[in-house]
């Protein structure tokens, strides 16, 4: 995948993640963005088109961040390989900035086949919903991150 395509997918999957969370969250999504990322494990059992990466690995509860959208491209396009599951959410807001989670699989490839979310034309990008409060549903109404950040946020570590 060329760097360029990668950056386009990685906007829209960012588009359609605060589009998402604006229909659920009853918190202001500013237009500016900063992300965490958590890269899984590195993967032993690879296609022939794919490559894994062990000095990426991160623990479960450990995120990186909050980066610019430039510094996450950078970590996860390598090579023309990106890897083939990404799952992106909002996970909070401030004043200046939209914050948002990805999930990255340690599984690279540049073969778009690859990708679990080709079929949606979004590549590898999968936009998930924010994570929800808890006994939440939509009879609830919306909600609101910051309460949500407040009971999880000690489930996390951000490492900087």
């Amino acid at each position: 995948m060329k760097k360029v395509d990668f950056a386009a997918l990685f906007r829209k999957a960012s588009d359609a993640a605060v589009d998402f969370a604006g229909r659920y969250v009853t918190d202001s999504l500013p237009t500016q963005r900063r992300f965490f990322l958590n890269i899984n494990e590195a993967y032993e059992h690879l296609k022939p088109t794919e490559s894994t990466h062990p000095e990426l690995a991160m623990g479960d509860r450990d995120y990186i961040g909050p980066k610019t959208e430039g510094d996450i491209i950078d970590r996860l396009w390598i090579d023309g390989t990106v890897p083939v599951w990404i799952d992106i959410s909002v996970y909070r807001t401030d004043s200046d900035f939209t914050y948002l989670d990805l999930l990255a699989c340690n599984r690279f490839s540049g073969e778009s086949s690859d990708y679990y979310y080709e079929d949606r034309d979004m590549g590898p990008f999968g936009v998930k919903s924010p994570s929800l409060p808890p006994r939440w549903n939509d009879s609830k109404g919306k909600f609101s991150l910051e309460e949500r950040v407040k009971l999880f946020h000690h489930m996390r570590t951000e490492l900087g």
